[in-house]
């Protein structure tokens, strides 16, 4: 049910003629196109004000995200910085190991060469053996 409004009220309570009523339908009328008006604008003037609000905020968020994202930044280097370092350590680590391998593969070697050149004088020996051994039974 619609309510009343004023203006309809104050129509009602007139005892006008009938042209007199039409004029004041078209003053109620427009006296309630204006009211609807003024809640349009109230109405506006409150979206905008939270529209401002949040507008005015923006150069706050703004540094936040930029801060934010420096600070990211800073991180990144940070973490390269030190995966670098690791990295270089781990490459003189490696490079440490290779040499030490290839040290003890070099005396290795050499103990091999040594034993095989024992091996080769033990060798001529027995030879020498086996030969003086052949001219003994030969004699005989």
């Amino acid at each position: 049910r619609k309510s009343v409004s004023p203006s309809a009220l104050r129509r009602n309570s007139s005892l006008g003629s009938a042209g007199e009523n039409d004029t004041w339908e078209e003053r109620d009328d427009l006296e309630d196109q204006l009211a609807a008006s003024r809640e349009a604008i109230v109405s506006l003037e409150a979206e905008n004000k939270v529209i401002m609000e949040k507008f005015s905020k923006m150069p706050f968020v703004v540094q936040q995200l930029k801060d934010q994202l420096s600070g990211s930044h800073s991180e990144l280097d940070q973490a390269r910085q030190k995966h670098s370092l690791e990295l270089r350590q781990a490459q003189r680590r490696a490079k440490a190991d290779v040499e030490k391998e290839q040290a003890d593969c070099q005396d290795a070697l050499r103990e091999t060469e040594r034993q095989r050149d024992l091996l080769k004088v033990e060798l001529a020996a027995l030879h020498r053996t086996l030969e003086s051994m052949k001219r003994e039974d030969e004699k005989q």
